[in-house]
This record gives C-alpha cells, sequence and structure tokens, in this order.
C-alpha cells in the first residue's frame, strides 16, 4: 500500500469515528453512556498509572498514563456536542 492509500484509508477512519467533519459518527451526538465510560478508562488508567509508578515499572507507567491521556481527548470531544444546549449559566429562568 502506498501513501495515497494510507492516507485514504486514514481519513476514512476519521470520518467514521466522527473525528472528521462528514461520515455517519459526525452528526451523531454522545450518550452519556459513552462519555461515562470515557471517565471510567480515564480513572482506572490514571489510577493504574500511579500505581505502576510507584512500584516502578515505568514502562507500563507511561502506557497507562497515555491511556488516561487519551480518555480525556475523548471525554473533551464528547462533551463539545453536548454542550449544545447551553450550560446551567446560559440559560434563561
Amino acid at each position: 500500500m502506498n501513501r495515497h492509500g494510507i492516507r485514504r484509508t486514514l481519513t476514512r477512519l476519521r470520518e467514521l469515528r466522527g473525528w472528521g467533519t462528514s461520515g455517519p459518527a459526525a452528526e451523531r451526538t454522545s450518550t452519556r453512556t459513552e462519555r461515562a465510560s470515557y471517565w471510567l478508562l480515564y480513572v482506572v488508567a490514571f489510577a493504574a498509572a500511579l500505581t505502576h509508578w510507584n512500584a516502578g515499572n515505568t514502562l507500563i507507567a507511561v502506557v497507562c498514563a497515555l491511556a488516561a491521556a487519551a480518555a480525556v481527548c475523548a471525554i473533551v470531544r464528547s462533551s463539545r456536542g453536548a454542550g449544545q444546549g447551553g450550560g446551567p449559566e446560559q440559560r434563561s429562568v
């Protein structure tokens, strides 16, 4: 597979995952279950990173920290779609 084939494949994957501006996942909003699972991943990965760091397993701690960072990115991305209705400070009483 050449460069163009890889680029096309990655673009298509981004569209399907909702990272692009089009595709089936771009129009849907995230569900509470999806956001809750990202939060669970963040809490567990962060705790695992600290535990492995204290135990001296540096490589595994870094992998867990990267998983926690990916969870934070997913939380932020899924929260953008949920905030379209406005928060309490934006609603009129």
